[in-house]
């Protein structure tokens, strides 16, 4: 590996493949001046997915290498994500941090609870001298949370367990190759209070995390989901989102457990209001629940969000929303079918009425045909949004598609002397990759 020198970096965050990068980050004199840390180990998270035949190098932590080729003496903060707690006892045991203040855990993984006893050494004051802020959060099994309550009745009253809490927590993995849902209960072991350690979560399960939580401090937050017990519990965790910091926001529902109930008297809070969210992304798997469940949360969501600028959602559920938001500039419609006219399928006037000030309107997942009735359709589109400044009509393109008739597609949207096309001495017409038509006004 070619060897690096940073001369001015004083705060570096990372994500890197594999745990042992951090020695080549902290190698000695490639970054002299850093003092502030934050690292994710991202192909941790394979362990989580047994399904995926990732290769993964066969590369331990050793103490003496990590002493003799790091320099950890200036960091007065450190962050790791996603990580081993036995390579995380190594670690801290290796590096010599004299003058680190804060230190942040996150994701820390084990299937016993014989590191702990470790951990408490090295992270001991007699380790590290200078440490005054240290926040954990490990994830065990879920059986263990009776051996975890013997464990602290030994030492919970001594650092580093003396201000500590605990809870199970459903997650919902992944799909396997099968398409079915990998789902399993941990328990979490971390330092209070919780909101400090959930700002650096990414993706949070179902709705335990708004029991723990007071507020949301990311900007950006995953939220999977396949348990609504009542409209009540989801407008609850509804509120907790919205009452913190996001701006974007990924609702990923899953097949629910237990189905809930929607009827006039059962409705989500009138208080209910996200003052921050820009950009939201509805995912719901197929019969997530009924298609009115779904209209009501999309639709309730876009009314309380003024300030929201970007929305990607499935057709067939927005096709039956009623609340407009004139503020929403990008809009990506997610098609569950193929479309040979697609203005059979989607109304632009009642488009128009929802979301009158779309500037950048991109479809993908299936087809729109290369036919006449797209044609029609494109300059529909462009005549009725005036704020629109790029259209693109199946965006992965994935459908071979023939020059020729890429040609007779640009030539018969010309043909039609659309005003704003002529108007604009920089539209363009091309196709990227194989039937994804992108057009700039």
């Amino acid at each position: 590996m070619k060897p690096f020198f940073w001369s001015r970096a004083v705060q570096l965050t990372l994500s890197v493949q594999y745990p042992f990068e951090i020695i080549v980050i902290l190698q000695n004199g490639a970054i002299p001046l850093l003092e502030h840390l934050n690292i994710t180990f991202e192909q941790e998270q394979y362990e989580e997915k047994p399904y995926l035949q990732e290769h993964q190098p066969d590369i331990q932590f050793c103490q003496s290498d990590i002493r003799r080729m790091t320099d950890a003496t200036r960091l007065q903060s450190l962050l790791l994500r996603h990580l081993a707690l036995n390579q995380l006892t190594i670690l801290l045991n290796s590096l010599n941090m004299p003058l680190l203040e804060k230190l942040t855990l996150v994701d820390i993984f084990d299937e016993t609870l014989a590191n702990l006893d470790e951990f408490r050494r090295v992270v001991d004051h007699n380790h590290l001298p200078a440490l005054k802020h240290l926040y954990f959060l490990f994830c065990f099994p879920e059986n263990f949370n009776e051996i975890l309550n013997i464990y602290l009745m030994k030492y919970g009253n001594t650092w580093p367990f003396n201000n500590i809490g605990y809870h199970l927590d459903d997650q919902l993995i992944s799909e396997d190759c099968n398409g079915k849902i990998l789902m399993k209960t941990v328990l979490l072991f971390y330092t209070y209070p919780f909101d400090i350690l959930q700002q650096y979560i990414r993706t949070v399960h179902n709705h335990s995390f708004a029991k723990h939580s007071n507020i949301i401090r990311q900007r950006s937050i995953e939220w999977i989901c396949n348990k609504i017990d009542s409209l009540n519990q989801l407008s609850t965790t509804l509120n907790i989102l919205a009452g913190g910091h996001l701006n974007t926001l990924h609702l990923h529902y899953y097949k629910m457990k237990t189905p809930f109930k929607l009827n006039v008297t059962n409705s989500l809070r009138s208080d209910l209001y996200f003052h921050r969210l820009r950009s939201v992304t509805f995912t719901f798997e197929y019969k997530s629940m009924k298609r009115s469940q779904r209209v009501y949360i999309i639709d309730h969501i876009l009314n309380v969000s003024s300030g929201l600028s970007n929305l990607v959602v499935d057709w067939n559920d927005f096709r039956s929303c009623s609340c407009p938001n004139p503020n929403v500039r990008y809009v990506h419609f997610i098609l569950k079918s193929n479309y040979d006219d697609p203005n059979a399928q989607i109304d632009v006037n009642h488009l128009f009425q929802l979301l009158p000030g779309i500037c950048c309107f991109e479809t993908s997942d299936r087809h729109i045909a290369f036919n006449q009735s797209l044609v029609n359709f494109v300059l529909k589109i462009i005549n009725t949004f005036h704020q629109l400044v790029e259209l693109t009509l199946n965006k992965e393109g994935w459908l071979p598609v023939k020059p020729e008739k890429q040609l007779a597609i640009k030539q018969a949207i010309l043909a039609a002397d659309n005003k704003r096309l002529f108007d604009s001495n920089t539209y363009q017409i091309i196709f990227p990759k194989g039937d994804k038509l992108t057009i700039w006004l």
